[in-house]
């Protein structure tokens, strides 16, 4: 028997151990990459919100609203929100099935982001009308909007379940 043998056995054996440490923390540092990349582009998209819900509020508040500005700023979600779906559809989810469940559910969140703003386009027609508003217009506006944040409420739900999955599964954590 070759004296070297065990040696080469047990420098198999640490080799072959540190070859697969360096996978798993690979898989999770690109994993971590990956939830970092699109927790990002959802929460630039859910930035760009932020003007057109402040300019809309006013409608609850029966102030005089810029209908102008919310043409401009529903103009902008859509660009930003469309930008944000390319770039989603286009990052390389990691070969691993939380992964592409992470990647399903954000893109549901993303669509629904978009029924949104299609909302927000047919809410401006509307508002260019009837404006100021009255107690009936909120009711016009409430039914509009309530339904999509029902859904986005389920699908923000379903993005953390399936995250705290994906960080237990690599072992990270979220801040």
């Amino acid at each position: 028997m070759n004296k070297n043998l065990p040696r080469i056995i047990i420098s198999i054996v640490i080799l072959a151990g540190i070859g697969i440490f360096s996978l798993i923390n690979s898989g999770s540092d690109n994993v971590l990459n990956y939830n970092d990349k699109i927790v990002d582009l959802l929460t630039a998209m859910d930035n760009s919100f932020t003007n057109y819900v402040s300019e809309f509020d006013k409608y609850y508040e029966r102030k005089a609203v810029d209908v102008e500005l919310l043409d401009r700023e529903a103009n902008k979600i859509k660009e930003v929100t469309d930008r944000t779906k390319n770039d989603v559809l286009n990052i390389n989810v990691p070969d691993y099935d939380i992964c592409r469940e992470f990647h399903r559910v954000a893109l549901n969140y993303i669509e629904n982001r978009i029924d949104f703003y299609e909302v927000y386009f047919e809410l401006n027609e509307y508002i260019k009308i009837y404006s100021p508003s009255e107690m009936h217009d909120l009711q016009y506006v409430d039914n509009k909007l309530d339904p999509r944040y029902i859904e986005r409420d389920i699908i923000i739900d379903e993005l953390i379940v399936v995250q705290e999955r994906m960080a237990d599964q690599f072992d990270f954590e979220f801040e």
